[in-house]
């Protein structure tokens, strides 16, 4: 396609160039026929007025001849005066005659002026002669032959003038015959050139247009399915709500997520996957009615917008269609799978009075559908017993995902006994545009119960990775610490992607620490050890966070691969008050050591827990005694703040 659209503008260019000059040539030959025109009407002006200046002079000569034979007649003194007074009169004549005309005429015009002169002369001496008749009469045959002379060489000139004109106006015809001939050969060129250009220009147009309305559909559309895509979604969900309130009808909306898909995915591949979503694109588009709209929202969630229903019972039964649609195995080469699906439905004007809030309602009913196992929910807030603010949240917690509003602050780490800050922990944040900066107890359960937690973690990871190269090509040797769930624990492809995103950030796996539960291994200890081992394999650090606070500690601890673990801030905030909470940390300080393990000590908030842990021995304090966590950005000024990196109580 590029290599055909590359000719064609060669072509379309290399014509046009062609056309140009073409059109000088056409410029070029009136220039050379204006001047040809020219020159040959001077030419021919010269010619004349010649050939007037020689007829003039044989005219002259025939007079002063008759003023000759009149006098001899008689031999009157008036006619005797009179015959004087014409001898010599042409010579003015021959003079102009010698700055007319080329080097012929000019040596003619000489020759002429010689036989003139004798002539002359030959008068003179008759004039002269008074009553010498036999004088006169020699005078008179000399000067009948010398005017003979000059006619002849006038008649001479006459004749090679007119020669010349004729062939100077062959030249002149010729000429114009090829010139005529080259000018339309070249208006021809230039007009099949123009006809070219025209039939290019107007195909590129076409192509244009055809680009642009392709363009205006990709942006409309989903590539993979060929169905509408969100944004197209979001204006036909306009115009139906405001059709709804002009004739009075329904608007339903029904958000399908599929169920098993991942496994589809993880299973067979991504090919298999987009197989899967094209096929039911396709089921979803036979099922639906005419005027009805499908659209894939991104990866297996899917929506289809019913204007124009008598009632809101139209699209449950339409749902439950689409649902038994849905259920049918799906025959992709030589498997035949399953992929059940969720279905949340939402009714304008039933449950809502927007086009934001109705796709929000669909996504709470879908989100409600898939919990409960429930195959299809309505929209309902009465059914949830969530808060309405956290239905809407795990609605919107997918796009905050997608669209960046997920984002971390890191609390740095110290050494108790240097107080050199020795690493940080990313805590991810939630920058909602509407509730402003949420911290994870308002969106991590969210994410548990929407199936999103694995998403969150990896973003989560590969965001951390990100900020670790970045400060480390500022000079700044900060490692990471990443919290990750129990899912994670039971994904086999885990370690590889956790290999994956190191190399793409070029960082160190020593740089990097995975703090895990101690309840995370608890469901499946054989599939979660085998993950850690891979990891820790990879050189990547793995903590116990929250150590102390579950009743499996000390029977997986030996098995794990950790290399740290985290005392919970529950005892460390009161092991200056209580006993209890401080034989705890002294319980685990002797176990680290006797493990080799590090320890972490958080929740550190005063100078005299500081100065505990510090006498014990602990090797590691995080608390917002030296620092909250912080964005990027401050955090590195704030370490710049504290000189030579030692953590500073905050004031």
């Amino acid at each position: 396609m590029l290599a055909r659209i590359s000719r064609s503008r060669i072509t379309a260019r290399a014509s046009i160039a062609v056309l140009a000059a073409g059109v000088f040539a056409l410029a070029g030959l009136a220039l050379w026929s204006t001047a040809m025109t020219e020159r040959a009407t001077a030419r021919v002006a010269v010619a004349a007025e010649v050939g007037d200046a020689w007829g003039h002079l044989f005219d002259h000569v025939n007079l002063e001849e008759d003023m000759m034979r009149a006098y001899l007649g008689t031999y009157d003194e008036a006619q005797r005066r009179a015959f004087a007074q014409t001898i010599g009169g042409a010579q003015p004549i021959l003079d102009s005659l010698r700055h007319m005309g080329g080097s012929d005429n000019q040596i003619e015009t000489a020759q002429a002026a010689e036989a003139y002169r004798a002539y002359t002369s030959t008068l003179q001496f008759i004039v002269s002669s008074v009553r010498d008749v036999a004088k006169v009469e020699t005078y008179e045959q000399q000067g009948e032959s010398a005017a003979a002379a000059v006619r002849q060489l006038v008649s001479a000139s006459l004749a090679s003038e007119r020669q010349a004109s004729r062939t100077y106006n062959e030249g002149v015809d010729r000429a114009s015959h090829a010139l005529r001939v080259a000018a339309t050969t070249a208006f021809s060129i230039c007009l099949a050139l123009l006809a070219m250009c025209s039939a290019f220009l107007l195909g590129y147009q076409r192509r244009v247009e055809r680009q642009a309305a392709a363009s205006r559909h990709d942006a409309m559309h989903d590539a993979l399915t060929g169905l509408a895509n969100r944004t197209l979604l979001a204006d036909r969900v306009s115009l139906a709500m405001a059709a709804g309130r002009r004739h009075g009808t329904h608007v339903g909306l029904i958000l399908i997520d599929l169920d098993g898909f991942k496994e589809v995915n993880d299973t067979l591949g991504h090919k298999f996957g987009d197989l899967v979503l094209q096929k039911v694109a396709a089921r979803l588009n036979a099922t639906i009615r005419d005027g009805d709209t499908v659209a894939r929202l991104g990866g297996d969630e899917f929506a289809i917008l019913l204007p124009e229903l008598a009632s809101g019972e139209q699209a449950t039964t339409i749902a439950e269609r689409l649902l038994e649609v849905l259920r049918r195995p799906i025959d992709i080469e030589q498997y035949l799978l399953e992929v059940g699906a969720s279905i949340g439905i939402a009714v304008y004007p039933t449950n809502c009075d927007s086009a934001e809030q109705l796709l929000q309602n669909a996504d709470i009913a879908m989100y409600a559908a898939k919990r409960g196992h429930l195959g299809i929910a309505e929209y309902d807030s009465s059914q949830n017993s969530h808060h309405p603010k956290q239905l809407t949240l795990l609605a919107e917690l997918r796009r905050a995902l997608e669209g960046g509003e997920i984002v971390l602050h890191y609390q740095p780490k110290a050494d108790t006994g240097t107080g050199q800050i020795c690493g940080v922990e990313a805590l991810a944040r939630w920058q909602h545009p509407l509730h402003g900066l949420m911290g994870p107890l308002e969106f991590i359960p969210l994410a548990e119960q929407g199936g999103l937690i694995e998403l969150l973690t990896i973003h989560v990871l590969a965001e951390a990775l990100d900020q670790c190269r970045k400060w480390g090509r500022e000079g700044l040797h900060l490692p990471v610490a990443v919290n990750i769930s129990s899912k994670c624990l039971a994904d086999s492809d885990f370690p590889g992607k956790v290999s994956a995103l190191l190399s793409a950030n070029e960082v160190a796996p020593d740089m990097l620490t995975l703090e895990i539960t101690e309840t995370s291994v608890i469901s499946n200890p054989d599939q979660a050890l085998n993950v850690l081992r891979q990891v820790r394999a990879l050189g990547v650090r793995l903590s116990v966070d929250d150590f102390g606070t579950g009743y499996s500690s000390m029977a997986y601890l030996q098995d794990m691969p950790i290399t740290e673990v985290k005392i919970d801030r529950c005892f460390i905030s009161r092991m200056n008050d209580e006993d209890q909470s401080r034989a705890i940390v002294h319980a685990v300080l002797d176990l680290a050591r006797n493990l080799n393990l590090q320890v972490v000590a958080e929740g550190v908030e005063d100078q005299q827990t500081w100065d505990e842990l510090s006498a014990l021995g602990c090797d590691i304090s995080q608390g917002f005694f030296f620092s909250k966590p912080l964005p990027p950005a401050e955090l590195a000024d704030w370490i710049t703040r504290q000189g030579a990196g030692r953590a500073q109580p905050v004031a």
